[in-house]
């Protein structure tokens, strides 16, 4: 500290400079630091609504940024750049086009609190074991990350899903 100043004195200059320098990119990383987090959802429109937005938005506490489009549109988008969303969501159809362009990755099962809890039907495509197999899609073929990294209806230890 300089002998000539009071105490007083240099604080009010080092204030003045920190305020001064502030302007100079402090304030975005307090920005930053104080923000919500966001998660960007690429999906159909029929399912990414508004109202479900901010209500989501609203009992969250985060901010959610839809992108709503058809079945091609969002498809497309998701397949060719991954780093557009955090989540997607579409028909299990394409879960083969976004895993081959690496466009999204597994979840290990443990991971889930209450994967006990979800029903067969979802990861047998049986709603019990002596129902028949219905026709149709059979999103539950693609639902686990194989060890060979193909998708299929195999769980094991430590399996992933979508």
């Amino acid at each position: 500290m300089n002998d000539n100043l009071t105490r007083r004195q240099w604080l009010k200059k080092t204030g003045q400079l920190a305020i001064s320098t502030s302007s100079l990119g402090f304030p975005s990383i307090i920005k930053a630091y104080n923000s919500k987090p966001t998660i960007r959802i690429v999906g159909t429109h029929v399912i990414l609504q508004e109202q479900l937005r901010k209500k989501a938005q609203r009992d969250l506490g985060i901010n959610i940024e839809f992108y709503p489009g058809g079945d091609a549109q969002v498809l497309l988008k998701a397949s060719t750049d991954p780093s557009s969303f955090d989540l997607y969501e579409q028909w299990s159809n394409s879960l083969k086009i976004l895993w081959q362009a690496n466009a999204i990755q597994g979840i290990e099962i443990a991971k889930f609190a209450y994967w006990s809890e979800i029903n067969q039907l979802t990861k047998t495509g049986r709603i019990s074991d002596k129902a028949r197999l219905g026709l149709g899609d059979v999103p539950h073929n693609l639902l686990y990350a194989q060890k060979d990294g193909t998708l299929g209806s195999n769980p094991y230890v430590d399996c992933t899903i979508f």
